[in-house]
């Protein structure tokens, strides 16, 4: 057992390497098999804390452990997501600086794309898909109006899904529900889906499903769209 201050007591069998300047140990609670820790030993919270020599041997050792997963895990990773959570504004909830190693396998989550982008959500998707366009605000938004933020994002059916999607669930990934008027409906997809039923727009899967209640209760879909689908 190793207890280091600011951090807490790492168990024995969570240890894979240390020498004088840090740590390296599995995470208690990883996100995937093989997450490691390389933690360092001085009471240090900030990367920008870190002497020269510890910068330095911060890598070496960060380097050391992707090699070391590399050789040990089974399956074998596809590859790493790496960093640190550097103050509390970035997530940072434990005052002792450790950077993460987190070994990544296909097929892990349904899109990897964007990776450590991911940790503002809204604004992590950039890229396009054909026409699957998504655009998200960007630091050129900065003191806009939101009239003209809309004025300058209004564009393909896509684009005013993501816009659209942002407002309502604060991501262009999220999932509404709820019902449109007829104009509502054009003005947002270019033409009237459903009429007055309950539409589900979910902005991971990139689907609208148009949905009917029965006498019964029952909910079922009429329709699904996918964005490809629906741009005119």
């Amino acid at each position: 057992m190793n207890a280091i201050r600011g951090f807490g007591t790492i168990e024995g069998g969570r240890i894979l390497a240390e020498d004088d300047l840090f740590i390296v140990a599995s995470d208690k609670y990883p996100v995937s098999p093989g997450h490691s820790l390389v933690i360092v030993k001085r009471v240090v919270a900030r990367f920008q804390d870190l002497t020269t020599n510890e910068k330095a041997r911060l890598m070496t050792w960060v380097d050391w452990c992707i090699a070391h997963l590399q050789r040990t895990l089974q399956p074998r990773p596809d590859g790493f997501n790496v960093g640190l959570n550097d103050g509390p504004a970035a997530g940072q909830t434990i005052p002792q600086l450790h950077f993460h190693v987190i070994p990544r396998y296909q097929g892990d989550v349904s899109d990897p794309r964007g990776g450590v982008r991911w940790v503002v959500p809204n604004k992590a998707r950039y890229w396009t898909d054909g026409q699957n366009k998504l655009l998200v605000p960007s630091s050129s938004h900065r003191g806009q109006s939101e009239p003209d933020m809309k004025e300058e994002m209004k564009g393909t059916v896509v684009e005013r899904l993501a816009f659209f999607l942002l407002e309502k669930t604060g991501s262009v990934c999220g999932k509404w529900t709820g019902r449109m008027r007829s104009a509502e409906q054009k003005a947002l997809l270019g033409r009237n889906l459903c009429g007055k039923r309950e539409i589900q727009i979910d902005g991971a899967r990139e689907t609208i499903k148009a949905r009917k209640t029965v006498c019964f209760g029952t909910d079922f879909d009429i329709q699904s769209w996918t964005w490809r689908e629906i741009v005119v």
